[in-house]
């Protein structure tokens, strides 16, 4: 996992809608798997290279992982999950996208595409 990765693992809906409240102007990447799932793991690796890019152009993104148990049937119900692994993109308490079994790339361009640009600042050494 790189160094600075923030990444949650939660298993309620409490705890999703606390993360999600905690900051109002952050991207959440909401990824829910299952730990025996193939495509779950396999999309995994890709998921923790986003995020670092992400942290390294200094995005204000958190990714937030649910790993299906015979606990948290009800989260997944309450989200409609049913398919693995599905990506859920979140603004503002808001889904704004839902990518169920996603190609990475596509991911990565939606991802990216919901991210407002930095704007240009010149010091006075430029």
């Amino acid at each position: 996992m790189p160094a600075g990765y923030d990444l949650q693992v939660l298993e309620t809906d409490e705890e999703l809608q606390g993360v999600l409240t905690s900051s109002a102007d952050c991207l959440f990447i909401v990824k829910f798997g299952a730990v025996w799932c193939k495509a779950c793991n396999d999309i995994q690796p890709f998921i923790d290279n986003l995020i670092q890019e992400l942290e390294n152009k200094d995005r204000n993104t958190q990714v937030v992982l649910v790993d299906r148990t015979d606990d948290n049937d009800e989260l997944f119900s309450t989200h409609q999950i049913t398919k693995l692994p599905t990506v859920l993109i979140i603004k503002n308490k808001a889904i704004r996208v839902r990518l169920e079994r996603p190609d990475p790339e596509h991911m990565r361009s939606v991802v990216f595409s919901m991210i407002e640009p930095h704007d240009l600042v010149l010091n006075a050494d430029f």
